[in-house]
């Protein structure tokens, strides 16, 4: 038997986590100065958005918590695939590397890692595939190639909103950004953005990201969508209620809130369309 462990990076609802049985690696976040736990912050909307002041840092695991949270799984002898989706840039990353270093030698072959480091959003889709692939009982090396040999075909659409943020990843802003234009970018795991479109508005950009979905091309009979969001609430039931209207059964979506690290990475009013496939 096969188990899954993720850690909190991995942008996935508590709830879902919870149901599957799965257990995470919590990293809690302080968010303006009050500190949220995995079990809160991946619970839709657990704070108030509409702060216009959003100033986020992430707490420091150490390298004994870190080894129980492993070693608690690996010592029931079942086999453990661990997708570490920490960005190498926080402080516990240089613990966790540690930590793992030390189990692989003492476990081998029946402890096996992933390192899947991305502020994208598309690792959602990536982690639902691989929890399906578990249920089936497929054995965890071969989960391990699937992921490697196809970690691009995961892809998020990033429509920003926030004005720092655009600057941010648009590398030359022009004047027209400070008067509503709202840049789309197409995001890889494991790529740079790259820029799709630029749209007068967040409605309209919806209406692209609609038109951006047509483009798809999918293995999948069902494509599955996953819409983050956190201020644009309105804006992502907009394109929902548009994408059921216009593929019906074709197509399957959830929303999900965003965990505090992305809305720090892409602004709080972002909004982003997860899936696996190509444009």
């Amino acid at each position: 038997m096969s188990i899954l462990l993720l850690d909190s990076y991995c942008k996935m609802p508590y709830l879902k986590v919870k149901e599957k049985e799965i257990r995470v690696l919590n990293v809690p976040f302080y968010v303006n100065d009050e500190k949220f736990d995995y079990a809160l912050y991946g619970t839709s909307d657990y704070l108030n958005v509409n702060d216009t002041e959003f100033y986020v840092e992430e707490d420091v695991l150490d390298l004994g918590t870190i080894l129980t949270f492993f070693e608690d799984e690996l010592k029931k002898d079942k086999d453990v695939l661990y997708i570490c989706t920490m960005d190498k840039k926080t402080q516990s990353f240089e613990n966790l590397q540690q930590a793992i270093e030390t189990l692989k030698n003492k476990y081998m072959n029946k402890f096996m890692v992933v390192y899947v480091p991305t502020n994208s959003f598309a690792i959602k889709s990536l982690i639902d595939d691989v929890i399906e692939k578990i249920e089936n009982k497929i054995p965890i090396d071969i989960i391990k190639k699937d992921i490697e040999k196809n970690l691009a075909s995961y892809k998020s659409l990033i429509l920003l909103e926030d004005k720092k943020i655009i600057t941010r990843y648009y590398q030359r802003p022009t004047q027209s950004l400070s008067f509503g234009i709202k840049p789309i970018f197409v995001s890889a795991l494991g790529g740079s953005m790259e820029l799709l479109s630029k749209q007068d508005g967040m409605t309209n950009g919806i209406n692209e990201i609609l038109n951006i979905l047509d483009c798809i091309k999918t293995d999948n009979k069902v494509l599955k969508i996953s819409i983050q969001y956190a201020k644009s609430r309105k804006h992502a039931e907009l394109l929902e209620s548009l994408i059921m209207k216009k593929y019906g059964d074709d197509i399957r979506v959830d929303k999900v809130f965003m965990d505090p690290y992305t809305i720090k990475e892409f602004g709080i009013g972002a909004i982003s369309v997860s899936f696996k496939g190509e444009i």
